[in-house]
């Protein structure tokens, strides 16, 4: 019996692997394993040779479709099956021939006007090049584009009439013409608002980009949607047009959206590798009078700091893009050995968004200030005027892997309880991330900090508000907000300028794992400019990082080169949460 009948027929089907020949590893053998019933169904074996022999044949049509899609046009499949004693084996030979390349592609577009706008309808806007391979999915991209490109020219009502596509066998290339008609040219009608059950439509207003009877854009369309669903009052936003215009071309608007819940609560926990361990609770109101105001209320507790925070902010305060924010505030803070501070405030700020990615904010801000346990005690009351700004292209905001990032605060300010108690406080900061490969596995991050207090008096500048190094971000081999001027081995007494220097090579070794090897230079200095010819402290360090939902936590240990007497450890630990910049 084990001579005439293979081991395989008295098992319970027939396990089997499948081999590819002929066609090297990329998109188009992936694309032929994916549509594949022998690898899609590898795991349910047939229950005979003939079945897999079936099976195997049963490819061949949609093997030779996926070749025909990638430009082979002359591609034969053959199979072969070999029964073995342990495990049959179906070989999958592929004879791809040619790849046939574009060679022409022809738009004829028909208006229902005279408004002609052939000189945006070019192949490079279409993602296509000549002389590349016809991939058949690059092609239907090609007329979707052309179709939201006409969109965002007033012609929404597009479509492609006919299409011919011609294989030439001699010369192995392919030719594209498309007959399209633009339709009539629209323009914004009237919007209708549905859905909303609490929002005011005079809020949602605002947030359309566009203006009755200006010429249809798809853009604009797409900025208003995505403008409505960053507010957080709706879970979702579809912007549809009706497809028959009126008068002057005018097309009616709809926007449909579903309401979230205006109201949260928050509880928290979090660890800090200075602050310790620390709760947190909040409530917030996202739509006071239906208008998208916030209301907010904040408390946080660690070992080293209470924080309360209560804040009122109007969006879209005068223009769309400009956020009205008024806060109070009461902070302590207790960070030996440099200070502890209580403070109460009250600010209002202005806050604008610009196109391509600046921000600004200027505000006013009101605080009493009691600082103790420093080198320099008493009781401040403080008017402040601080301006904020800031410029970036990165990509991601816990986790950057490439672009630009430049901030700059300025803050004058003047002890109301002092003659000659002001001064001006300013810092600039710039990031830049740069990714090594085109995966962004491998990216070099460094950051750059400048920071200057001008002042009449030293002593005018509370010691919390000068410059201490040391933190999470900077210095991170030192103790915690130690790295200043000292007053005897271990009294740090703060500085009026500093500068800070980090640069990290971030490693992703998997989709959830990635090591960060990091270099820290800088100082403090009393003086109001950085002092660059006086010794600069280092440190070094390795990061680990695990990247989950949230963010990347984040984990060094970092090392001092210039270890202080009685102030800095061998090591330091930093626990948190996204990368350091």
């Amino acid at each position: 019996m084990m001579l005439l009948f293979p081991l395989a027929a008295f098992a319970d089907g027939i396990a089997y692997r499948v081999d590819f020949e002929g066609l090297e590893e990329g998109p188009a053998l992936r694309m032929i394993k994916s549509v594949s019933e022998l690898t899609g169904l590898k795991k349910h074996a047939p229950p005979s040779i003939h079945a897999l022999k079936y099976r195997a044949e049963s490819d061949i049509p949609d093997i030779i479709k996926v070749l025909h899609a990638y430009g082979y046009y002359e591609a034969t499949v053959s199979m072969r099956v070999e029964e073995t004693f342990k495990i049959a084996v179906v070989t999958v030979m592929i004879r791809s021939g040619p790849v046939y390349k574009l060679e022409d592609y022809q738009i004829n577009l028909s208006y229902h006007d005279s408004r002609i706008i052939c000189d945006q309808v070019q192949l490079q806007n279409m993602g296509l090049n000549l002389g590349k391979p016809a991939v058949a999915q690059d092609l239907l991209c090609a007329e979707g584009r052309l179709l939201q490109l006409l969109s965002e020219y007033g012609y929404p009502l597009a479509s492609i009439r006919k299409r011919e596509v011609v294989a030439n066998g001699k010369s192995k290339q392919v030719t594209v013409h498309l007959d399209v008609d633009t339709g009539p040219l629209s323009r914004f009608g009237a919007v209708r608002y549905e859905g909303q059950t609490s929002v005011k439509p005079q809020y949602m207003e605002k947030k359309i980009t566009w203006t009755e009877g200006e010429i249809y854009n798809s853009q604009q369309v797409e900025c208003s949607q995505k403008s409505l669903l960053d507010t957080g009052l709706f879970s979702s936003v579809l912007i549809t047009h009706d497809d028959i215009l009126g008068e002057n071309g005018a097309m009616r608007m709809k926007v449909d959206v579903t309401e979230t819940k205006h109201r949260s609560v928050n509880i928290g926990a979090s660890y800090q590798t200075f602050w310790g361990f620390g709760l947190g609770f909040g409530w917030e109101n996202r739509n006071i009078h239906g208008s998208g105001r916030k209301l907010s209320i904040q408390g946080d507790v660690t070992k080293n700091s209470h924080t309360g925070l209560a804040a009122y902010a109007i969006p879209d305060f005068r223009k769309p893009g400009e956020d009205f924010v008024t806060q109070a505030a009461a902070v302590h803070e207790a960070v030996d050995p440099s200070y502890s501070m209580r403070s109460y405030s009250a600010m209002s700020r202005i806050e604008k968004k610009f196109k391509a990615g600046f921000r600004a904010a200027l505000g006013g801000r009101l605080e009493q200030l009691y600082v103790t346990a420093s080198v320099h005690n008493g009781e401040f009351l403080l008017a402040e005027a601080p301006l904020y700004f800031r410029w970036t292209t990165a990509n991601n905001l816990l986790n950057p892997t490439e672009g630009w990032t430049i901030e700059y605060t300025l803050t004058p300010s003047v002890n109301l309880d002092a003659p000659k108690g002001y001064y001006m406080s300013q810092a600039l900061t710039q990031n830049y991330y740069f990714p090594v490969d085109e995966n962004h596995v491998f990216v070099i991050a460094q950051k750059l900090t400048l920071g200057s207090i001008l002042y009449q008096s030293f002593d005018a500048v509370p010691v919390c508000k000068r410059f201490f190094g040391g933190s999470e971000d900077d210095l991170r081999g030192y103790r915690f907000q130690t790295v200043s001027p000292l007053k005897g081995d271990r009294k740090p007494i703060g500085g009026g300028s500093a500068v800070y220097y980090t640069l990290e090579a971030r490693f992703r070794l998997s989709k959830s794992i990635g090591f960060v090897p990091f270099f820290d230079l800088g100082n403090v200095y009393q003086t109001k400019f950085p002092q660059f010819d006086k010794k600069w402290l280092k440190s070094l360090g390795l990061g680990l990082r695990y990247f989950s939902f949230l963010g990347p936590l984040r984990l060094d240990v970092a090392f001092p080169l210039d270890k202080r007497r009685h102030l800095d450890d061998h090591y330091r630990i930093i626990i948190s949460i996204g990368q350091t910049f």
